[in-house]
């Protein structure tokens, strides 16, 4: 898996949840849950652990705010800041 792929795995997965909470669109969710940036990007990481465990895709996240493709290192698009990846996530839900 790709972390692109990761990132719109994580997009459809806040996009379920707005539809799960029958909200209009993610920005009235985060008002309903009274989410911070805090609380979004432990949402993102716990995804980035769930799958990784669970699909064995060998991305992860780093102390540093590094998401990195462990099985991929070596390609420069597999390896990305968290604020770049929470980019690449929120490009895709609604």
């Amino acid at each position: 898996m790709t972390i692109k792929k990761l990132a719109k795995m994580i997009a459809e997965g806040f996009n379920d949840m707005v539809k799960d909470a029958e909200c209009e669109n993610f920005k009235e969710m985060k008002r309903l849950y009274d989410w911070n940036a805090s609380d979004i990007r432990s949402e993102i990481e716990y995804w980035i652990r769930d799958k990784e465990n669970r699909e064995n895709s060998g991305i992860g996240s780093l102390d540093d705010g590094m998401i990195v493709n462990f099985k991929n290192s070596k390609d420069p698009d597999n390896e990305c800041t968290y604020g770049t990846f929470k980019k690449m996530v929120f490009k895709n839900v609604k």
